[in-house]
């Protein structure tokens, strides 16, 4: 079995299928402790607050910060040049076009480095999805489709890649346990920096 705290400081439990209820209810009990622990970190954490997608407001891709541009003439769609650019006509649908445009860029960002890790992993995910999942940052599927926040792209490059690695990783091992840890390490080592950061970083990566 495995506790987990979500990013709104839900508790998730993992355990067989088959196992009792009551074995389940004091393995939470145990770690009741812990668990308050990490409930008081995440409500001490800033929360992310929704954009009003106005001319020069921050947005990150790529862990870099880049301002939303609208322009009167030159471009009919979403454009990006160091800035996030649209049409002055668009400025309605803003918020639906800016993530639009992150769901494509997370698809390009994301193919590259599953690309990059398979044949040093030795394992290729049967599918890929960029999802809107609000406490994930990625997840394996049972038939090894593997789903990623589009928001995951506003992180820095080796923060990306070490997402990617992750579940990748759950290709060959299905829970966190010791063995999982292990391998994700041998091509992440830096890893608990890196789930750091995005503790810490999780309220600037929205919109």
């Amino acid at each position: 079995m495995a506790v987990e705290i979500n990013a709104d400081g839900a508790v998730v439990v993992r355990a067989p299928r088959r196992i009792l209820s009551a074995l389940i209810a004091d393995f939470v009990k145990r770690h009741a402790d812990w668990i308050a622990l990490k409930q008081a970190e995440i409500a001490k954490r800033p929360r992310a607050e929704p954009k009003s997608c106005v001319e020069g407001e921050e947005f990150l891709f790529l862990g870099q910060t880049c301002r939303l541009h609208f322009v009167d003439a030159g471009i009919s769609k979403i454009d990006f040049d160091g800035r996030i650019q649209l049409p002055r006509t668009k400025e309605s649908q803003a918020r639906e076009l800016i993530e639009d445009w992150y769901r494509v860029q997370a698809w390009k960002v994301i193919t590259k480095n599953i690309e990059r890790r398979v044949s040093e992993m030795g394992c290729r995910p049967s599918g890929l999805r960029i999802t809107g999942a609000r406490q994930r940052w990625g997840s394996c599927g049972i038939r090894g489709a593997l789903n990623f926040n589009w928001r995951t792209v506003m992180a820095p490059p080796d923060i990306i890649d070490y997402i990617v690695v992750h579940e990748m990783a759950h290709l060959k091992f299905r829970g966190h346990g010791r063995d999982f840890w292990h391998f994700l390490g041998q091509f992440v080592p830096r890893y608990k920096e890196m789930r750091q950061w995005l503790r810490d970083n999780s309220a600037r990566m929205a919109i």
